[in-house]
């Protein structure tokens, strides 16, 4: 709950997503005296109410958005995998942000200096960190994974230059 209250409260009968899914569409408000409107049609007071309104159950939707999605990530580290209700099913998505400009050409040198040692194949570093400055990080963590057990430095150096990973939830909604 939010220390302040809406100090708007339009005259609104029960309604539900549904019916604010409906008005939306419509291109249509609930007046403050419970009249609906095309939102040309109505008074400046209802609209500068309604833009309250909206910003209100956005902040109540991203909460509602950030408590969900947290306990679902956590349900689906406990199975190690996808969670499958009627409504749909949700899952793990484990991403990092992209490598480019000076970090990009930091990890072709690295890959470059290993490659004149003789420690990896000249190939290794075209395909994993082409001349053009961008480098996939899921195509780098897979890579130093695989010299790991013989190059433990290098896959160290690596890691270095991997962005952190961003866990987050993929919901696809299955039509009831």
């Amino acid at each position: 709950m939010t220390d302040r209250p809406l100090a708007v409260t339009p005259a609104i009968p029960s309604v539900n997503v549904a019916h604010i899914e409906q008005l939306a569409d419509q291109g249509e408000i609930i007046t403050l005296d419970g009249e609906i409107l095309a939102v040309a049609d109505a008074e400046s007071e209802d609209l500068i109410a309604w833009v309250l309104i909206a910003k209100r159950m956005r902040e109540i939707a991203r909460r509602i958005d950030d408590m969900t999605s947290g306990e679902m990530l956590m349900r689906c580290r406990e199975v190690a995998g996808p969670i499958d209700t009627a409504y749909g099913t949700a899952r793990e998505s484990v991403s990092r942000g992209s490598i480019s400009g000076i970090a990009s050409e930091r990890v072709r040198a690295i890959l470059e200096e290993a490659a004149e040692d003789g420690a990896i194949p000249w190939e290794a570093v075209d395909n994993v960190a082409p001349l053009k400055p961008h480098v996939t990080p899921a195509k780098l963590a897979d890579y130093a994974e695989t010299i790991r057990p013989n190059h433990t430095m290098l896959a160290e150096a690596i890691d270095q230059n991997l962005p952190e990973k961003r866990r987050t939830l993929k919901v696809e909604e299955r039509l009831v």
